[in-house]
């Protein structure tokens, strides 16, 4: 083939190959902000939730959580309690225990629930990226 042949054509056709370079581009920039995007979700768990005991633990609230692969949960994020009876609560987690299928959450709440109770825990995760940078 010529080369100022190939090179004619696609000159006649450069537009059309800016509009797909422009499309590709934006595809994979749309891709990419979909993953940052992802890094920080929010997760919903059914969970029981127990008062822990004592004057220094005042406030303090306990769920078990199921571990999720990829998934890193930071203390200091916000966290929000709906109860079975419908009471919602506000908190914050203070401390976090990884285990193999489980993690354990302390939260501290305002006012925390005298007894045992179902609640449905709603938190900030992050995720995919978090679990490679860690």
């Amino acid at each position: 083939m010529n080369m100022k042949l190939f090179f004619n054509h696609l000159m006649r056709r450069r537009l059309l190959i800016w509009i797909v370079t422009l499309l590709l581009i934006a595809g994979f920039a749309g891709a990419a902000g979909v993953i940052l995007w992802s890094v920080r979700m929010k997760v919903t768990y059914r969970t029981e939730i127990a008062p822990q005991a004592g004057e220094e633990h005042n406030g303090s609230l306990t769920a078990i959580i199921p571990a999720a692969d990829f998934q890193l949960i930071r203390v200091g994020e916000p966290v929000m309690i709906a109860l079975a009876e419908g009471t919602k609560l506000e908190g914050i987690i203070a401390s976090v225990t990884t285990g193999t299928n489980e993690i354990k959450l302390e939260i501290t709440v305002g006012e925390a629930p005298a007894e045992r109770s179902e609640a449905v825990v709603t938190l900030r995760a992050k995720r995919l990226i978090a679990a490679f940078l860690r």
